[in-house]
């Protein structure tokens, strides 16, 4: 309703003065001065909603997709903590949105650029959160491995054939755990790194491969080469699955310690 009356009454009020200032000088007919009257409405009308409100509503819809991204659990605390990063991710966000995706998945598709991020946070975070973020980890490998191998490999190796959008493929319950594990890793992380035993991960590195060694054997060399690996997709995010829950089964001094190791190895 306000859509329409705004360009009406411009219409009407441009109108108005033209059909006093004419009918004043040229006692135009009265077909005439209704003519004048109705075309500025008119034009008025599609100006306003084939310019002016495209436009506007454009930029409310951003600006509110923006909102709720910077309410949501992780994207919250990413504002505050790293505006570098949030800079950097609100154009890609931006350009998602305006292809005509939801808030969810449009968030889904930044999620290559967090992973720098949060292997830094691993190093400074919590024992206990980063137990949770990688335990979550492994309940998104397993809920993707029951969709298709071919998306839990590209989950864990995106380097290889690309990544997946967790939001369209996760259930609801699952995308919003993983949101929550972001917020624990990074408020627990403001400080500096941990300090790592190495010689604590090595021994307990040994300790797991002896453990997987006879349910798998050679194959666990194809966890360091995902670039070298065989088709068999399936397999090696079984095995990848099974070396994270082996190193979460063992005491948190010993699973953290080579959990951060594993990752300043990574980088």
């Amino acid at each position: 309703m306000t859509d329409t009356l705004i360009p009406s009454i411009a219409g009407l009020i441009i109108s108005g003065l033209l059909w006093t200032l004419v009918v004043r000088k040229s006692r135009l007919s009265l077909a005439g001065g209704l003519l004048l009257t109705v075309l500025p409405v008119i034009a008025g009308n599609l100006y306003w909603f084939y310019a002016c409100k495209p436009e506007r509503d454009a930029r409310k819809q951003e600006q509110q997709a923006l909102a709720e991204m910077a309410s949501l659990p992780g994207y919250r605390i990413l504002k505050v903590q790293e505006p570098g990063l949030w800079r950097m991710l609100q154009p890609a966000f931006l350009r998602s949105v305006r292809e005509g995706n939801s808030v969810p998945v449009a968030l889904g598709q930044l999620r290559g650029m967090l992973v720098d991020v949060i292997n830094q946070r691993i190093g400074r975070a919590s024992d206990d959160a980063v137990i949770h973020y990688v335990s979550m980890s492994v309940d998104e490998m397993k809920t993707l491995d029951n969709l298709s191998s071919d998306a839990c490999f590209r989950f864990l190796y995106p380097q290889v054939e690309g990544g997946v959008n967790l939001m369209q493929l996760l259930p609801p319950a699952l995308n919003t755990e993983d949101a929550q594990a972001m917020e624990a890793l990074l408020l627990t992380s403001q400080g500096p790194d941990k300090p790592l035993n190495k010689t604590l991960a090595t021994e307990t590195l040994k300790e797991v491969v002896s453990t997987l060694y006879p349910r798998w054997g050679d194959q666990l060399r194809q966890l360091n080469e995902p670039g070298d690996t065989s088709s068999n997709h399936q397999a090696l995010c079984h095995m990848t699955i099974d070396f994270y829950q082996t190193i979460l089964s063992l005491p948190p001094i010993q699973s953290v310690n080579l959990l951060r190791m594993m990752v300043l190895s990574a980088e």
